[in-house]
C-alpha cells in the first residue's frame, strides 16, 4: 500500500530530524556530532533509545530529562515533525520515485539547521553552509546529467551564484556590516547552488517579504525595536523552502502578471 511507503518517509525525516538537533546543539559548543553519544544537555547523562524516538519520546517524557527532570526545549519534536514534514512534502509534491524528491529533502537537511541556528545563535555556520553550496552543486549536477542538461544546469547556477552573492555582498559593504552579516553572503551562494536561476530570486524576494512582515509584527507588538536586528538567514531559509514546494508556480504567475 502506497500509504505505507509515505509514513515510512515521513519517519526517515524526523530521524534525520533528531540528528539535526545533535548538530543545531552541539556547533556552536564545538562538540563533535558523532563521536559523542546522545546525553542530556544539563546532567551530561546518557539517553537511552528508548527516549531518543522522535516527537514521542518529548511527549511520553512530559518534555522532562528522565534522569535530572530538567526541561527539555521544544526545538526537538519541532525540528524533527519539520524534517518529517518536509519530506514528507516533498514526496507528494514530485513522487518518491522522483530524483526531485531526493534532492529537495537533501536541501531541507542544510536548510533547517541554517535557520535554527541563526534563530537561536544570530549565527551561520560554515561547517553547514559551505558542505551545502557543494552539495547544492552537485546534486544539481547528477540530476543534470540524467536529464542531459549539464551545459543549461551548470549556466543557471553559476548565473544564480553570482547574482545571489554580489547581491548580498554590496548589502554588506554598503551598510559596513549592520544591514547583514557576512554569513548571509554564504546562504546567498549557497541557494544559488541549490536553486539556480531565476528561483533564487524568487526564493530571495519571497524572505525579504516574510522579513518585513515579520518586523512589523515584532514592531507593533513592542517585542523589537527600530534598530534591533533580525536574523537575515531565517527568512532566506523560509524563502528556499517555499521556492522548493512552489517557486515555478509563483514565477509562471508573476511572468503572466507582467505580460499583459
Amino acid at each position: 500500500m502506497i500509504w505505507l511507503i509515505y509514513i515510512f518517509i515521513f519517519i526517515s525525516g524526523t530521524l534525520f530530524g533528531s540528528f539535526l538537533n545533535v548538530v543545531i546543539c552541539r556547533l556552536p559548543k564545538k562538540e563533535s556530532v558523532v563521536a559523542v553519544g546522545s546525553h542530556c544537555p544539563k546532567c551530561n547523562k546518557k539517553i537511552c533509545w528508548f527516549d531518543l524516538i522522535p516527537i514521542f519520546s518529548y511527549f511520553i517524557l512530559k518534555g522532562k530529562c528522565r534522569q535530572c527532570k530538567e526541561k527539555i526545549s521544544w526545538q526537538y519534536p519541532l525540528v524533527e515533525f519539520a524534517a518529517g514534514a518536509l519530506f514528507l512534502g516533498f514526496a507528494l509534491l514530485h513522487g518518491f520515485d522522483n530524483p526531485l524528491f531526493w534532492r529537495d529533502a537533501i536541501f531541507s537537511l542544510f536548510l533547517i539547521p541554517i535557520l535554527a541556528l541563526d534563530w537561536k545563535h544570530y549565527a551561520v555556520y560554515d561547517e553547514i553552509v559551505l558542505p551545502g553550496i557543494a552539495v547544492g552543486l552537485l546534486v544539481n549536477l547528477l540530476i543534470a546529467w540524467q536529464n542531459g542538461l549539464i551545459v543549461e544546469t551548470l549556466i543557471s547556477i553559476v548565473i544564480a551564484v553570482f547574482i545571489a552573492g554580489l547581491f548580498f555582498l554590496l548589502q554588506y559593504f554598503i551598510s559596513g556590516g549592520q544591514w547583514i552579516g557576512s554569513g548571509d553572503i554564504f546562504i546567498g551562494v549557497m541557494l544559488g547552488a541549490m536553486l539556480g536561476w531565476p528561483q533564487v530570486a524568487v526564493a530571495i524576494f519571497i524572505s525579504y517579504i516574510i522579513g518585513a512582515a515579520a518586523a512589523l509584527i515584532l514592531l507593533a507588538l513592542k517585542i523589537k525595536k527600530r534598530r534591533d536586528q533580525l536574523p537575515l538567514g531565517v527568512f532566506l531559509c523560509l524563502g528556499a523552502l517555499i521556492t522548493l514546494f512552489c517557486g515555478n508556480n509563483l514565477l509562471n504567475w508573476y511572468l503572466e502578471k507582467i505580460s499583459f
